[in-house]
């Protein structure tokens, strides 16, 4: 006898009693990563250019819904608030709608590569997960200041490893 079974998977996560605090703890990847998905999936049923407003209003309406919950609370007027986690949303929405698969025509870009970045883009993670990092010390960003010319260094961008060899590398590393 065949009998129906239902299992129910609940996950919990951190919550906060101010909407101001949730904004300020907002990962900007993740917002980021969303948004790409999201325009990428509207350039399927409409034009580019209208996919690309959709990324910047979604931008707008979250820093504005910030600015007016921020504003209540401290009785500011008419200043650009951006909380500290957020304020270089502007920048990647802009990096966004600049992309490859958001670019304008044919000129631009081709269609394969085009498909190819937008595939790429549904792809990726959205950000980083905790037990991704299991020796945060060990991690740098990849920055100038902090490259040492002794080290040698290992860059993981998703799709490919490159090793970086500084000029004052001991000849004694394997």
């Amino acid at each position: 006898m065949w009998r129906r079974r239902i299992r129910v998977h609940t996950a919990a996560a951190p919550v906060v009693a101010d909407l101001v605090e949730m904004y300020c703890q907002a990962d900007v990847g993740a917002f980021v990563s969303v948004f790409s998905r999201l325009a990428i999936e509207k350039t399927l049923s409409s034009k580019l250019e209208d996919a690309r407003n959709s990324v910047q209003l979604r931008i707008v309406k979250a820093l504005k819904e910030y600015r007016n919950l921020y504003a209540v609370q401290h009785r500011l007027g008419d200043r650009i608030i951006f909380p500290e986690s957020l304020k270089f949303l502007p920048l990647y929405g802009l990096a966004l709608c600049r992309s490859t698969p958001l670019r304008g025509g044919y000129a631009d870009a081709p269609l394969d590569e085009c498909c190819s970045a937008g595939y790429t883009m549904m792809t990726l993670p959205a950000s980083a997960q905790v037990d991704d990092f299991k020796n945060p010390e060990k991690r740098l960003p990849l920055a100038a200041e902090n490259l040492d010319s002794r080290g040698l260094y290992l860059y993981d961008n998703v799709f490919c490893f490159n090793t970086w060899f500084g000029r004052a590398l001991s000849p004694d590393v394997p």
